[in-house]
């Protein structure tokens, strides 16, 4: 199936939510290359949610950097 169609099934992560989108961990040269799976929306906010905190997580140390280099 091509990631320009709506996917179709289960979710394949939880595998028991209806799929809706088409989502990749690897990033956007991965989903290019074909390495992307059907994921609910659910399974999606939370790896985004994941994402956002682990990147809020670095603000303190970017910070610091910053004072660093002023």
């Amino acid at each position: 199936m091509s990631i320009m169609e709506k996917p179709t099934g289960p979710c394949q992560r939880c595998t028991t939510r209806p799929a809706t989108t088409w989502w990749s961990d690897e990033g956007l040269m991965a989903a290019v290359h074909g390495m992307y799976a059907a994921s609910c929306e659910r399974c999606v906010v939370e790896r985004q949610l994941e994402h956002a905190k682990e990147m809020a997580a670095s603000i303190p140390k970017l910070e610091a950097r910053l004072k660093e280099l002023a």
